[in-house]
């Protein structure tokens, strides 16, 4: 009879409950949704930016596809654009009509400043507007450019000839010039009189300075991109970072054909308008 207890005293021992507690798959749940969590949301960013490209359509943004003209929906030879990031109105160097357009972004016509024979503009943070006037030999200046019907221009460096293009950064302004073949910073001459195509600058129509203000530019005749350091002289040379080092124009990879234009990226890569080859230029 006093074993009958005895049986039942292993009854508890026989508690497996704990075990069953140990079976925890519960902390499996947690990992189970933190794991397609993480998985899900990189998949989705790589995929994102695999896909990302440029719309190969044009949408026209300023003037009437295939016709030319003097209204203020029209544009005649533009050869110069500047875009203001704020709200993305675009100021375009109407050259053919004698004028500087502001057009608003979505806008079917825009207003316009006479200016004689522009052939290139740029806006500002402030929307200070600075255009290379080619036929008067200066760089016109309008203050803040939001008012263009009673803004007052006036003439910076006398010492120009004909500027072609135009560019500001760190308070400096940069200016091709297509009469001197020479590059002019705050009116002086800082590039162009060297020999060859890294030291001679030739119908530049484009230049763009990076934040050391080492300028890197079209040298248009020579059918290169040169780098020219801050610090070199204006005699020294530059070093040529796009086509041929001996100035032949080409249509592979490594050659340009009259490249007019050069812009820069915060990678420091160089987007070329290679206008000979019918072409931009990623270097």
């Amino acid at each position: 009879a006093t074993t009958v207890p005895t049986v039942v005293t292993t009854v508890p021992t026989v508690t497996t409950v704990p075990t069953a507690t140990t079976v925890p798959t519960v902390t499996t749940v947690p990992t189970a949704t933190t794991v397609p969590t993480v998985a899900t949301t990189s998949a989705t960013g790589s995929v994102c930016g695999v896909n990302m490209q440029w719309n190969a359509t044009g949408i026209t943004v300023a003037g009437v596809t295939g016709t030319n003209g003097g209204s203020l929906s029209q544009l005649n030879g533009p050869m110069g654009v500047s875009i203001f990031p704020n709200d993305s109105t675009l100021y375009v160097a109407d050259m053919g009509n004698n004028r500087i357009m502001q057009w608003p972004m979505g806008a079917v016509s825009g207003s316009a400043i006479s200016v004689s024979k522009p052939y290139d503009v740029f806006v500002d943070s402030v929307r200070n507007l600075y255009v290379a006037a080619y036929s008067n030999g200066q760089i016109k200046f309008f203050p803040n450019a939001s008012t263009m019907s009673s803004v007052a221009s006036t003439g910076w460096a006398s010492s120009l000839d004909k500027p072609s293009c135009v560019h500001v950064k760190n308070n400096y302004i940069f200016v091709c010039d297509n009469g001197l073949n020479a590059i002019i910073r705050n009116g002086s001459q800082v590039a162009g009189r060297g020999g060859g195509p890294t030291g001679e600058i030739q119908h530049s129509y484009g230049l763009v300075a990076d934040d050391n203000n080492t300028m890197y530019i079209a040298n248009t005749d020579r059918h290169v991109i040169v780098k020219w350091l801050a610090s070199s002289s204006v005699s020294s040379g530059g070093t040529v970072v796009a086509g041929s080092v001996i100035g032949t124009a080409g249509s592979t990879s490594t050659l340009l054909n009259t490249p007019t234009s050069v812009t820069r990226d915060s990678q420091g890569n160089l987007y070329v308008v290679d206008q000979g080859n019918h072409r931009i230029q990623l270097f």
